[in-house]
């Protein structure tokens, strides 16, 4: 036989099995079925040794990552996911949006300080879950406003399944946790919020000392610790939007970023225009204060999920 037959041979043979490897490939991609059919799902299991209820968001292509939504202190899922919109908004992204709902009565999730279920073994348990039964191969972002805020930053802080977080109006409701593996932070904070102060209240590092109590702490020095956690010393400069929105922007290793949002008289709000007629609409512009319109929370959040999501190495 003439080698050059043998080289023609052999390059067939080699396209033989490139295509029975492709074969198998398409085969372990497709074969997961989902347990939840495009759209919006109800929930009720037990997780963590107890009754819980939480609504599934699935896309109608395949998912590229998970988002948890927590409600504040006295939310319901209705409510959360009325005033983000992440069912709609984050599922038409191609992300699975998971909103569960906090027991009590009040219902509010458990921090430090705050009596209650195991949420982080809650919420844990629901991100395995789900990703199995949704196929889910992507980060898992978390976001939550005042108490939800609280909860995302304790889930970045005492977990390692989170790739960014999002709190708004209580990223300063946990106590600082500058070591870990790096996590993408975006947060949202208003200068005139009176349930949960800008700069915390006078003795707050004191408080800070003490693991379980209730803590408020300065919104800056919550921020600075993350970027201590994800060593990021590129800072990429600083913007303003609107008349009362100032933006600081860093870049980190491997990909991850930090974007703190200072809202110059705004209340204990989720930010834009459709969150204030929410709030407008439940008669809770006293309570909370002044909305922004300067941007939409949501669609910053979601550009931002987008933008770690494809620049992190994972």
């Amino acid at each position: 036989m003439d080698a050059g037959r043998i080289v023609r041979i052999a390059a067939a043979l080699a396209l033989i099995v490139a295509l029975l490897a492709t074969a198998r490939v398409a085969v372990e991609l497709t074969d997961c079925d989902s347990a939840f059919a495009t759209g919006v799902t109800q929930v009720e299991g037990t997780v963590s040794g107890a009754d819980r209820s939480w609504q599934v968001a699935v896309p109608s292509d395949d998912p590229v990552g998970l988002i948890i939504d927590l409600h504040g202190t006295g939310g319901t899922i209705e409510a959360q996911d009325t005033l983000t919109r992440l069912s709609v908004e984050g599922a038409a992204r191609g992300y699975v949006v998971v909103t569960p709902q906090g027991l009590e009565n009040p219902a509010r999730w458990t921090v430090p300080g705050i009596p209650g279920p195991d949420d982080v073994g809650f919420i844990s348990e629901l991100v395995a879950d789900v990703r199995t039964e949704v196929c889910i191969d992507g980060p898992v972002f978390a976001t939550g406003k005042s108490s939800g805020a609280a909860m995302a930053t304790q889930l970045a802080c005492e977990t390692d399944l989170f790739t960014g977080i999002a709190p708004v109006a209580g990223i300063n409701l946990y106590r600082r946790c500058p070591e870990g593996q790096p996590v993408s932070v975006l947060t949202f904070h208003g200068t005139e919020d009176g349930w949960v102060p800008y700069e915390g209240p006078d003795g707050w590092e004191q408080v800070e000392q003490m693991p379980d109590t209730f803590f408020i702490g300065d919104t800056a020095a919550a921020v600075a610790a993350f970027l201590e956690r994800g060593n990021c010393d590129d800072a990429s400069g600083d913007r303003e939007i609107g008349s009362d929105t100032s933006v600081k922007q860093w870049s980190c290793p491997n990909g991850h970023r930090v974007a703190f949002y200072t809202i110059e008289g705004g209340g204990h709000t989720h930010p834009g225009a459709h969150a204030r007629q929410v709030y407008e609409d439940a008669g809770l512009v006293d309570s909370v204060g002044h909305t922004t319109d300067s941007f939409d929370g949501t669609d910053v959040m979601l550009d931002f999920f987008d933008s770690v999501r494809k620049n992190t190495k994972q």
